[in-house]
């Protein structure tokens, strides 16, 4: 059980399928990956190594509806978000490359949360993914891709790379992309970090 607190930034790194909240308590004094909390949703149970950092919210394979689906993933961040009573949050603005079968689902999927933010007076402003890559110095820019954030947090902060590792697993999988070789990493690992990089 996380207990209620105040005065928090915090980045939500957005999907359908694994989406990923990161908060840091502005009373620490550095901003570190072992200063955040992470809260991650997904359907399928991860078996967590015992940590106070990294907690996950089960959701179901299946709904009745994309709109059951996005009430209930947008309800379970609000549920997080009520217990940090955060100075502001960076919502990651939906991007064009989306896995989902249709970008104007993960629109409204993300407007759902956002309105909710909106409705119970939770400050918050969407941010731009590639430009967080970009400020961040990942190789790529941009564009980097999962493979390159993650290697931007192993060059950043390497013991934070082995915590990931230890508690929820890191799968990375390379795969030919034109010409080049790209690397994929598996969730929840990769929200993690985009999450991270986002608060």
């Amino acid at each position: 059980m996380i207990a209620k607190t105040t005065g928090h930034v915090v980045g939500i790194d957005y999907s359908m399928t694994c989406p990923c909240v990161c908060s840091f308590d502005i009373k620490q004094k550095d901003f570190n990956f072992f200063n955040c909390r992470f809260v991650f949703q997904s359907d399928k149970l991860i078996r967590i190594a015992h940590n106070e950092s990294i907690t996950q919210k089960l959701i179901p394979k299946e709904f009745a509806s994309n709109e059951e689906r996005w009430d209930m993933i947008s309800g379970h961040v609000m549920e997080y978000i009520y217990l940090l009573d955060p100075v502001l949050i960076g919502v990651e603005q939906y991007s064009f490359g989306s896995r989902s079968n249709n970008n104007s689902q993960m629109g409204e999927h993300t407007g759902l949360l956002k309105h909710k933010l909106w409705k119970h007076g939770k400050p918050f402003i969407p941010v731009n993914i590639t430009h967080v890559k970009m400020i961040s110095g990942a190789e790529g820019g941009g564009n980097a891709n999962k493979g390159q954030m993650l290697k931007k947090l192993r060059a950043d902060e390497p013991e934070a790379v082995k915590y990931i590792e230890s508690t929820v697993g890191l799968k990375v999988t390379q795969k030919k992309k034109g010409d080049k070789t790209v690397e994929y990493v598996d969730s929840p690992a990769g929200d993690i970090i985009d999450a991270y990089y986002l608060t």
